[in-house]
């Protein structure tokens, strides 16, 4: 995936971020326990995520909890399943990782 391909969906998940905030307001902060932070090391990891060619981006869910990073959903190979966790924990900011994307 080319790299203004994968800003263009980044941009498009944040925008749906965004609007998901704005319909809960500041509940939804505190029922989640996320933070400002959190919400941008998630968009972060998955810039990257949706840079690299090697890993389909787009399946992967990417939560953060204090530096903290959980990844989820599905990749096609193990070789995609630990790409995807050396490349989140690559990104600066992030404490640990914890891999748990489903090979299909």
């Amino acid at each position: 995936m080319s790299g203004v391909r994968g800003r263009i969906c980044l941009l498009a998940l944040t925008l749906l971020m965004l609007s998901t905030l704005g319909c809960a307001g500041g509940r939804w902060w505190e029922w989640n326990g996320g933070s400002a932070e959190d919400a941008h090391l998630e968009s972060r990891v998955q810039s990257a995520l949706l840079d690299d060619p090697e890993v389909n981006g787009l399946t992967v869910i990417v939560d953060a909890n204090a530096g903290e990073v959980q990844l989820s959903g599905f990749v096609n190979s193990d070789g995609e399943k630990q790409r995807a966790g050396a490349i989140a924990q690559s990104v600066e900011g992030v404490r640990a990782v914890r891999n748990r994307l489903q090979v299909k």
